[in-house]
């Protein structure tokens, strides 16, 4: 029995986090073979204080930049270097 977990920011729509769910199923449907009643997803859902990158937490960054922003993660590597 597969059991696929999901760490995730909060803020996905109810829609959103059941198209996940059918989605992360029907691809281990796919790729393992199971039966599809056999597949366990569990979602996650992380206050934005409670996850940070770089030392920043997502609360502090505006929602734009909360999606991986690979220039934000150069410009907090170079400070961090710098210092």
């Amino acid at each position: 029995m597969p059991i696929i977990q999901v760490n995730m920011l909060e803020g996905r729509t109810v829609t959103q986090k059941r198209a996940l769910h059918v989605a992360l199923t029907d691809a281990a449907v796919a790729a393992l073979g199971v039966p599809k009643d056999s597949v366990r997803v569990l979602i996650h859902e992380l206050g934005v204080e409670h996850f940070a990158l770089a030392g920043i937490t997502a609360g502090e960054l505006p929602l734009s930049k909360r999606r991986r922003d690979t220039s934000l993660v150069k410009n907090l590597e170079m400070e961090a270097v710098s210092k």
